[in-house]
């Protein structure tokens, strides 16, 4: 009779090592996928509000040398609007070079850099 006792007290032991393991890997599945549902990759929604020209002034003339020379000023404005979905994570964004060229000559060379925290909006 003792030895069915033992028996069994064996066998309830082993049961709740078993349980103990699965419920443990159980939860350490769950918070994986938290954790991978949180991280996933978002992509940064940007909108262009306005591109504004304010000034074009286009000359030509001749340096102090006396070689021929093409000028062009332009004052111009460019309004972005940023929006980060992520809840988990910032993004650092950062533009490639922005060129305006004339006649194979750079005129003008632009590059915006900035950093967005969670779930945020920001004007640029």
């Amino acid at each position: 009779m003792e030895e069915k006792d033992m028996d069994e007290v064996a066998i309830l032991r082993h049961c709740e090592v078993a349980i103990a393991i699965l419920t443990f890997a159980l939860l350490f599945c769950i918070f994986l996928f938290v954790l991978w549902g949180a991280s996933r990759p978002y992509n940064l929604e940007i909108d262009v509000k306005s591109f504004t020209v304010n000034n074009i002034y286009f000359g030509m003339g001749t340096n102090t040398s006396g070689v021929p020379t093409k000028m062009l000023t332009v004052n111009c404005s460019l309004k972005i609007s940023t929006y980060n979905p992520a809840s988990f994570f910032g993004i650092h964004a950062t533009s490639m070079y922005v060129n305006l060229m004339y006649t194979e000559i750079p005129i003008a060379t632009g590059q915006v850099n900035f950093f967005l925290f969670l779930n945020c909006i920001r004007m640029v």
